[in-house]
């Protein structure tokens, strides 16, 4: 099951949010709708435990190359099976138009769920001034004006144990992609959610080049070790 969510922030103290969904071109995809607003979430779903990033507006990005898997490592303890979803956000750049996105869910290492979803073609507001110019590997920009984030992400079509399990939600992209976080000078600002701090035990976050079109179906080695936070929002529900 695979889902896009595009948000549109206002970037202040209180970082008060609004979302909308776009529909999918992917027939078999559903399509998530939430709204937040400071510190509360309004959900549909009942018995729904979160982890990652869930409220506020990453005031960096960081580019993945194309074909690159990243991934952040979540260390949960849950008695129950539980459906596990997760999403991750980018900058809708007009270089990422078109591109294909996989977002999946690894339990202990094992692949559990993936979705691709194409990020289609849609006026995202965008002005040219906020687009970084630099397209290296790992490299970092920060906010300077309003601008939209997506989110896609992909929910497991069977009930997992989480009990003490590494639940590990990754990405790639067949074009580069500006993933939306953190720094450690952001980090380092304070210790609520607006500075990256998850809910749930967060284990890393890491990279390495994709090996073939598909995804392994166990997370390899990791090449690189990033020190980025980049924004992930997960949910485990009954």
């Amino acid at each position: 099951m695979a889902f896009i969510l595009i948000s549109s922030y206002t970037y202040s103290d209180t970082r008060a949010t609004t979302s909308s969904t776009l529909p999918n071109q992917d027939q078999n995809s559903t399509t998530l709708t939430q709204q937040q607003v400071g510190n509360q979430a309004v959900q549909t779903a009942a018995s729904v435990q979160y982890f990652g990033d869930q409220h506020f507006e990453p005031p960096s990005g960081i580019m993945m190359q194309a074909n690159t898997l990243t991934w952040a490592n979540f260390r949960l303890n849950d008695s129950k099976n539980v459906f596990v979803s997760g999403s991750i956000y980018f900058f809708p750049f007009p270089s990422t138009i078109g591109a294909n996105i996989t977002v999946a869910i690894y339990l202990n290492g094992v692949l559990a769920a993936s979705s691709t979803t194409p990020v289609p073609a849609h006026d995202y507001g965008i002005q040219s001034s906020l687009i970084p110019t630099s397209t290296s590997a790992n490299s970092v920009f920060a906010l300077t004006g309003l601008i939209p984030t997506v989110g896609v992400g992909t929910q497991s079509s069977s009930a997992l144990n989480t009990n003490g399990a590494t639940v590990s939600i990754a990405i790639t992209s067949d074009k580069p992609v500006w993933l939306a976080g953190w720094t450690q000078a952001d980090m380092a600002g304070g210790t609520g959610p607006e500075f990256g701090q998850s809910m749930g035990q967060r284990a890393g976050t890491y990279e390495t080049p994709q090996v073939g079109a598909s995804l392994p179906n166990l997370l390899p080695q990791a090449s690189t070790t990033l020190t980025f936070q980049f924004q992930v929002s997960g949910s485990l529900s009954a």
